[in-house]
């Protein structure tokens, strides 16, 4: 963009040059030895931008194990039956035990976008309303406000990533917020 270039354009086009930026257009009055160097830097520095695909892939296993063990029976004594749990024939007891195992996998894959050197954000999660009281108080009266707003807790990162030679860069800056058991919102 013209506003990028003219600092750098500016000290090169001498005492009685002049660089003006108009409309995303760069004019400069120079002489013509100055502009060829104007020209040259502007060359090196006017390369296409370069479009990131980041592709971000998270994998979640879950495994749950639940254990039941169950005893039921009945015995007569005398003309009284006393019993337990499920009927069993008189006399008898019965102990169930079971074990069951779930297993599952969830697998998601998100792409973002960038211009090389620019960042971008990509985050999951939620809106949740967020309520706060205030207590004013002074010599005449009290009052009490609450106030309710909405709060994006969410997890996510920037990134930007950035050529250097011919490899690239990739800075990521995680931003992770939740909801706790307090039913208060941290953010790291």
């Amino acid at each position: 963009f013209a506003k990028d270039l003219y600092d750098i354009i500016s000290p090169l086009v001498g005492e009685h040059g002049t660089v003006t930026g108009m409309n995303n257009q760069l004019i400069v009055r120079t002489t013509p030895a100055q502009m060829a160097e104007v020209e040259a830097v502007i060359a090196s520095f006017d390369v296409p931008r370069v479009n990131r695909k980041i592709t971000v892939q998270s994998n979640r296993n879950n495994q749950s194990t639940f254990n039941n063990a169950e005893v039921s029976g009945n015995v007569n004594i005398g003309n009284v039956t006393i019993r337990n749990g499920r009927p069993v024939p008189d006399n008898n007891a019965r102990i169930d035990v079971s074990r069951q195992q779930n297993q599952g996998s969830q697998s998601s894959q998100q792409f973002l976008q960038v211009v090389d050197g620019e960042r971008a954000f990509i985050q999951v999660g939620k809106l949740i309303p967020f309520s706060q009281d205030w207590i004013l108080i002074t010599q005449r009266y009290t009052q009490i406000t609450s106030t309710t707003d909405w709060v994006n807790v969410s997890t996510g990162f920037s990134v930007r990533p950035r050529t250097v030679g011919n490899q690239v860069e990739i800075e990521i800056t995680p931003r992770l917020t939740k909801y706790n058991s307090q039913q208060s919102i941290d953010f790291e």
